[in-house]
């Protein structure tokens, strides 16, 4: 694993505890960027990355974010696909009830964070990159980065042992054998 990987990882680690208060990992001229989402902003400097960081927090009771896949994209960027919950402040709306599924994007210098973008929907991410999001090659069984695959994954591609041609969805969402 990379410096930078390892770098993004520890920063996820607080994130996940829900500690936000760190920028000992951000350059002094970070960009920090909410690409998308219902109020994107874009904030430069150590004190645009505070300012930010409290203004899109205040508006979430107990945000949270959980990384689920991340990918070395080259030696200077870190793509991090999340997924998000919490609670409007006011609109008292769950992030389950719309997209939860972001991304941030790390881009580092001399062991720092200079710019982070964060994005709402991971879609917007991959046409921003010019990429395809299918799942990166650590997904796959026995690469030594594979992580868990979250419970949906683990269904869709093996569900009592019939290769997906196999299958159908019944109506109410369950797997059923396809007669040949």
């Amino acid at each position: 694993m990379s410096a930078n990987v390892d770098l993004v990882r520890s920063i996820y680690a607080a994130w996940e505890r829900g500690d936000w208060s760190s920028a000992e990992r951000a350059h002094a001229e970070i960009e920090y960027v909410l690409v998308d989402g219902p109020a994107p902003f874009s904030r430069k400097g150590l004190a645009g990355l505070a300012e930010g960081w409290r203004e899109f927090l205040s508006a979430w009771d107990g945000f949270r974010v959980e990384n689920v896949e991340r990918r070395e994209l080259d030696s200077e960027r870190v793509l991090m696909l999340d997924l998000l919950s919490g609670r409007g402040a006011t609109s008292a709306l769950e992030l389950g009830q719309m997209p939860a599924k972001g991304a941030s994007l790390f881009h580092i210098h001399d062991g720092k964070v200079a710019r982070l973008a964060t994005y709402w929907d991971r879609e917007h991410t991959f046409a921003d990159l010019g990429r395809d999001p299918a799942p990166h090659p650590a997904w796959v069984e026995g690469t030594p980065q594979t992580r868990q695959k979250p419970a949906y994954e683990a269904r869709r591609t093996a569900h009592r042992g019939l290769p997906l041609s196999r299958r159908t969805l019944t109506s109410r969402g369950s797997a059923a054998s396809v007669p040949r």
